[in-house]
């Protein structure tokens, strides 16, 4: 288990030690786009790897409006809530956060927390509609994500910066990235030269 914290934990620090010239899924750069385009996010640094490889890094939009400064790889991300995995620990069986309510479908049973991380036990509409149960996780408050699947064997990492976003974890955003990732994964499974 120590193993698996430690790679899940050091997926965070691919963006500084990777370039956006890295492989990317097709789809994922157009839906962070339309994020940018509608003015939910500014910008976004995308991964998405497996136990073995990155196969997914992607900078979209700005990292400073004001300076008209692009997202890169290295760019710096607050982390708000994202320190939960390693300071709480807390039972697979209380309901949790935002999915609770009404306006996020009351799928707070679906959900369960393990050592400070967010657990999905069944994939729901919107954003867990792609997952396998199981997959594990957590979203901060200023839109930073990181979910791995380990049914699939795939983490998804959206690093994004955004203050006041009211469920970061049910974002359209979060939702958009991880459909077309998997999406991706999907299509190239199919083609002969991925095999």
């Amino acid at each position: 288990m120590t193993t698996k914290v430690r790679f899940y934990s050091s997926l965070l620090l691919l963006p500084l030690v990777a370039g956006c010239a890295s492989p990317k899924l097709s789809g994922v750069g157009a839906a962070m786009q339309a994020a940018v385009d509608a003015r939910e996010i500014s910008g976004a640094v995308t991964v998405v790897v497996t136990k073995n490889k990155v196969i997914h890094l992607e900078c979209t939009g700005l990292a400073d409006m004001a300076a008209k400064k692009p997202m890169q790889p290295d760019t710096l991300f607050w982390i708000a809530s994202m320190t939960k995995p390693i300071t709480t620990v807390q039972t697979g069986d209380l309901p949790t956060g935002f999915f609770q309510s009404a306006q996020y479908g009351r799928y707070g049973g679906n959900y369960g927390w393990g050592i400070g991380t967010c657990i999905l036990r069944a994939p729901h509409p919107g954003v867990a509609a792609m997952l396998s149960p199981g997959t594990f996780g957590h979203g901060g408050a200023w839109g930073t994500q990181a979910w791995m699947d380990p049914v699939r064997g795939v983490a998804y990492i959206l690093m994004v910066q955004r203050s006041n976003f009211g469920n970061s974890d049910a974002t359209s955003v979060r939702r958009a990235f991880q459909q077309a990732a998997v999406e991706a994964l999907a299509q190239k499974a199919l083609t002969p030269a991925a095999q």
